[in-house]
């Protein structure tokens, strides 16, 4: 039926009235429209939200979780909501919506159990405020439906990104998003509800490289730098950034210095140190200036005595 109506019954025998005419009901069939989210840990608390049509015209409700039936609050006509049960298995369960607790299933679906996320480690521990660090987040029970799902996250403190890449149960990868310096608390979640509880910190740095010295060489290149780095790990393949593209092989020589040899510039002026590597970019205010060098155009006067006048 596409909407309720009312109806009047009445019971006759051999064509003679023998009940007054009372009032019957035609209900709506409700129809399922989204279960959100679809997946939750084992130790359960998942708040379900149910999306249907004609919800409003059954009473009560109740949600059945595999052979688990738990109470349900009505939100609207087209909403209703529960809180999922703990399980002692992983894996998809059938999910209803049934009218009384020994109804018959009115709306049918699905809803999965999950091993609890948790994050182990992070590499690297820190990186520059304006984000874009490639983050390797490790740890256990990262859900490869979550990722289908696109509802796998990592959280920094209120910000939360979707994951770059999946590598396997205990390794995922994501850009870390800008942010204001200082410390943050790192979280996952597996359906952007509910998030682990690490504790682990990832620092947001402003400034991570301090000086490099020389601070200016010859727009023809060839100048050894060091350049003098706080909070940059020394692990990867690091480079040296002039300005937006130029780039030079680094190598570290212990302390927290880094050496490259600066390349060739078209023209001079000063440029923006930066140093990058597989997993990140530093950006710092450090500036090195090309110079143009010294040429002889005119020698005046053009000759003198062989041996000079001491006098």
């Amino acid at each position: 039926m596409a909407s309720p109506r009312d109806s009047t019954v009445q019971l006759q025998v051999d064509g003679a009235l023998i009940s007054t005419a009372m009032k019957f009901i035609f209900h709506a069939d409700p129809r399922l429209l989204a279960v959100s989210p679809r997946l939750g840990p084992r130790t359960g608390g998942t708040i379900i939200q149910v999306t249907g049509l004609f919800l409003s015209e059954l009473d009560p409700l109740f949600c059945r979780f595999g052979q688990t039936h738990v109470p349900s609050r009505r939100k609207s006509s087209t909403e209703v909501m529960c809180v999922a049960p703990s399980s002692t298995t992983s894996g998809s369960q059938p999910f209803a919506i049934l009218r009384g607790l020994f109804g018959a299933p009115l709306i049918a679906g699905s809803f999965e159990y999950l091993h609890a996320t948790q994050i182990i480690s992070l590499t690297p521990g820190s990186g520059p405020s304006v984000g874009g660090t490639r983050l390797t987040v490790t740890g256990e029970h990262f859900s490869r439906r979550a990722v289908d799902l696109m509802v796998l996250h990592v959280r920094f403190n209120a910000t939360t990104v979707l994951l770059a890449e999946y590598r396997s149960t205990h390794t995922v990868i994501c850009s870390t998003p800008s942010h204001t310096p200082g410390a943050v608390v790192v979280e996952a979640t597996s359906n952007l509800q509910q998030f682990t509880a690490s504790g682990l910190i990832y620092v947001f740095t402003s400034k991570l490289l301090t000086s490099v010295i020389p601070a200016s060489g010859p727009v023809l290149g060839g100048t050894l730098l060091s350049i003098v780095t706080s909070a940059i790990p020394v692990r990867g393949r690091w480079t040296c950034r002039f300005g937006q593209h130029a780039t030079a092989v680094a190598s570290f020589a212990g302390a927290g210095v880094f050496r490259c040899v600066s390349p060739p510039s078209v023209t001079a002026a000063e440029v923006t140190m930066s140093m990058a590597n597989a997993d990140a970019f530093t950006l710092s205010t450090i500036l090195f200036s090309y110079e143009v060098e010294p040429r002889l155009d005119r020698l005046h006067p053009a000759m003198g005595p062989q041996v000079m006048n001491p006098t």
